[in-house]
Formats: C-alpha cells, structure tokens, sequence
C-alpha cells in the first residue's frame, strides 16, 4: 500500500460520515443482498457491488467492481453523492458471475441509494445492448490514456485475480451467448424485457438499509484506501512520465550541444575560408589593375607609333605637290547606289575622296582600301575627323590603286576601338588621255 498522508478535510468528512451512522447501525444485518457494497478477500483495489443473487439460494450470483478512481467511461456510472458511500465509480463493462458461497465470505461496507442502484441496473441492460451508451464526454474519456490504464491495469487484472480465486466461472458479455456455449470472462447473458416473469441475470428488488458505525468505519476507510490508490497510482505514473519527458529533454540538451558545436566548426571553416578567398579576390584585383596599367600604357604606345607612321606616310605622300587631283564624292553608306567609278586621269597625283556625312556621326574614322578577293589594304588611314561643314576629305596617290576593282571600308571610333560604319565598291578606270 502507498503511504500518502490524509487531508484533514477527509478526515473531517469522515467523522460526519461516521455521525450520520451512529442512529441507524442496528439496521445493516442479514446476508449481503442486491445493492450491497462488498469487500471480498483478495481483491485490495476494488469493492464489489451485488447486482443480483441470493446466499439462501445455491446458484451464482453478479457483481460489479466498483473503485474511486476519479475518471467515468461511457459504461461507468458516478454514484455515492450525497450518501456516507461517498462518490464511487461502478465500471459497467465488467460485471462477472461468481459462486453464490462467494457471499459466505464477503464483507458488507455499505449501500447504495435507491436510485443509484436502478441507473446501474439500467446502465448496464444499455451496454448489454450492444449500443452507444453513456454521454459524450464519457465517450472521450473512454480513449483517455489515462483511463485505459487504469482498466488495462488495475481493473481488468482485478477481474481476473476475482474470478481465478473463486474458481473458473461463467463471464457476463455484452452481446449475450446462445445455446450451452460457456461466455468468455467480461461478457454476460441477454437478459429477458418481460419485466413480470422472473429469470437468471435480472436484478431483483432490494431495501435501503443503513449500517451501524462499525461498518460505516469500515465502509469509509475502504473507500478511502480505494481512493488513495487510484491516487497513488496516478501519481506513479505521472512520475514516470516525468521520468521519461526529463530522459526525452536531456537528450535534446544533448542534441542542441551537438549542433551547437557543429555550427562552431562549420562558422570558424566557413571564417577561414572566406579570409582565403577574400585575400584571392585582392589579389586577382591587384594583377587586374596591373594588367589594365600596362595594357593602357602598350596601347599609348601603339597609338604614337600609327600616328607617326601616319605622319610619315602623309609626308611620302604629298612630298610632291598635288597635281590635277581627281575628286571623287561620295553620298554616306547605305545611300550609296551601286558601284562608285572613278576615272584616273595620266596628270592626277591624287584621288581626294569627299565623304559627305550627317550629323550626329562618330568625330572620328578610319578608311582601309583592298582590291576585291584581297585582304591585305593597298591603303590605310586613321584618326581622319570631319571638317566643319561635315565632310570626311583624305587623298590617295593614284599609283597606289591602278586599274581594277575596290572595296573601300569604313569604320567609326565607338567604344575604344573602331568599328564598321560602311563599306563602297570603287572601280578605278584609266582615263582615254592617261591611255594615250
């Protein structure tokens, strides 16, 4: 037995209980009848109530376990309010059939009122049934944890240790069984509805009786001890649901250090590594600067050179003065219709090409001349501006582009080099006096 101290309240219940006695113990006496609440040897847990039975009759008699754990199933019934019973929980699922001699030895503790012992009576005709019984919240207590391992493990076993101490008995069922066949443990016969014709199972009348204070005693410390037990058992199993939630929480503590330590790690790698690749990206920055240095500085140099050599090649050009200059004009490219054909007089020293360009066009150009299926330039010239009225004026010596098909490129500086602006088709043709 759990030793738990008592309430003082209790005990103040109690001896009220046991003064409301004191007037009426000489009317508890006689053998137990229906409505009787047993204490049978053996059974420490639970007290039995007689539902039907005779000690004067050699034939079986029904009981039901009755105990004061605090939750009501849909099958079970609350009663004892208000009575020296105190409130009491009847498990209307579990009647069992015993030996009438079982009476020979049971304590009588108490009885129940009137009408608590017809709502049992009726309750369990309704579970015999086969129906829904009961209200709903009783039907959620049914599937509470809680309540089914106080049936699993206190009740149910208690039924049995009941029935294997008083011998291999018949079992009461729900549904009932037909013919000689013997019912399971649990399970009790259909019962007759003619309320008029006596039969074996149906419960029969009882008279409310009181106890004398003895009894009462006896009565309230069973209650008591059954109370205290169903406590006690609740509170074992709550400690070792603790038990196993504190387990559950310190292997998440240790989980959480786990990963905790791992992000530590994986912080401090993925630290080392951006330190490492910050330090390339510095030093890729540095090697690109540099190379945009020198390649800034190789491209000044190219560019002094062609412009001197540009210089030097106007000079070769027009060492000699310009003489009968052929004048070609030509309209902007795309504009241009078909072949231009210039006529090379023997007196020209020089072709002076006039491009006429609108406004809005790259300041300046570049020209390369090729004869056509050639790709090496006869002729070539860069940074060629426009004048003010828009033109693009350069000469070529005439003994650079003899008789013979052209193709003349234009390109305009854009975005730091030049690109194809246009392109012409140039004929160039000896004049009949040239030919002469």
């Amino acid at each position: 037995m759990v030793d738990v101290p008592l309430d003082p309240k209790a005990l103040d219940a109690a001896h009220q209980a046991l003064n409301r006695h004191r007037s009426s113990r000489h009317e508890l006496v006689g053998p137990p009848t229906p409505g009787d609440l047993l204490k049978l040897p053996g059974s420490d847990r639970l007290e039995w109530l007689l539902l039907d039975g005779d000690l004067s009759v050699d034939t079986a008699v029904i009981v039901v376990p009755v105990d004061g754990f605090a939750l009501i199933g849909s099958g079970d019934l609350e009663v004892g309010h208000g009575s020296p019973v105190g409130v009491l929980a009847v498990r209307g699922r579990h009647p069992i059939r015993l030996p009438s001699a079982v009476l020979e030895v049971a304590s009588k503790i108490g009885v129940l009122e009137d009408g608590d012992f017809q709502r049992i009576d009726t309750r369990i005709r309704e579970v015999e049934a086969g129906g829904i019984v009961g209200t709903m919240s009783g039907r959620e207590v049914d599937r509470d944890p809680e309540y089914q391992d106080w049936i699993d493990h206190v009740v149910i076993p208690e039924v049995r240790s009941v029935v294997e101490r008083y011998g291999r008995l018949e079992a009461i069922t729900d549904s009932g069984s037909e013919g000689d066949t013997d019912p399971e443990p649990g399970s009790r016969p259909p019962r007759s509805n003619d309320d008029d014709a006596p039969s074996e199972g149906r419960v029969v009348p009882f008279r409310r009786r009181r106890g004398p204070l003895l009894l009462a005693a006896t009565l309230l410390l069973a209650v008591g001890t059954a109370l205290l037990a169903g406590r006690a058992w609740q509170l074992n199993r709550k400690v070792k649901d603790l038990g196993a939630i504190a387990q559950q929480a310190e292997q998440l503590r240790e989980a959480l250090d786990r990963l905790e330590a791992t992000r530590i790690e994986a912080e401090a790698q993925s630290q080392e590594e951006i330190g490492r690749l910050e330090a390339e990206r510095l030093d890729l920055e540095s090697r690109l600067a540099a190379l945009e240095t020198s390649q800034s500085e190789g491209e000044q140099q190219l560019r002094r050179r062609i412009a001197d050599l540009d210089a030097r090649l106007i000079a070769a050009q027009l060492a000699g003065e310009v003489v009968n200059p052929v004048v070609a004009v030509l309209r902007p490219p795309g504009s241009q219709r078909g072949k231009a054909r210039i006529e090379l007089d023997l007196s020209a020293s020089h072709v002076m090409f006039d491009i006429r360009l609108p406004e809005g066009f790259a300041e300046r150009y570049q020209v390369r001349i090729r004869r056509t299926g050639e790709q090496k330039p006869v002729w070539r010239k860069g940074d060629l501006r426009l004048d003010a009225a828009g033109r693009l004026v350069f000469g070529v010596l005439t003994d650079l582009v003899r008789h013979g098909e052209y193709r003349m490129l234009l390109e305009e500086w854009k975005d730091g080099g030049y690109q194809k602006f246009g392109e012409y088709e140039v004929t160039f043709v000896e004049s009949e006096s040239r030919n002469g």
